[in-house]
């Protein structure tokens, strides 16, 4: 075998034993790291994914757990339970429906009852109430 032959199969031998050393410590070093990482960012959006949809299972169980069905508000207005009030008029419902208070009107406008405490200018508030309660009630049909 020629020197140059030689030469040359040491040139090749040797590049190919440097690319391959450099393609195993890339691999073992740069790829494990951007596993890393990538697992570590898919922890942390999984994290967040799952306060999202546990946050919103919460806000739904209390709208759903703490609103009376339509039956329960019809019985009321017929024995006047203070059960449901206890169970159903709570602060955080009001809140969670945006709504400032829930007002039960009897037929002749007549406040049954207001949920919580109203604010300031709850005298005239009510009696706004009062008068359209009593317009409504004029209007209602049958059982209404």
């Amino acid at each position: 075998m020629s020197i140059r032959l030689r030469t040359l199969l040491i040139v090749v031998a040797s590049t190919l034993l440097f690319l391959g050393g450099m393609s195993a410590l890339s691999g073992m070093l740069v790829l494990d790291s951007y596993r890393d990482l990538e697992t570590e960012s898919l922890s942390e959006n999984s994290a967040r994914a799952e306060n999202l949809l546990s946050r919103e299972a919460e806000a739904l169980l209390r709208v759903n757990r703490d609103w009376a069905s339509w039956d329960d508000t019809y019985a009321y207005m017929d024995d006047m339970n203070g059960l449901y009030e206890a169970v159903n008029l709570q602060e955080e419902t009001l809140e969670t429906l945006h709504l400032a208070a829930m007002v039960f009107l009897s037929p002749d406008g007549t406040v049954i009852s207001s949920g919580p405490v109203l604010t300031d200018g709850a005298a005239a508030f009510v009696d706004r109430i009062r008068h359209q309660g009593t317009s409504l009630a004029g209007k209602a049909g049958g059982d209404g």
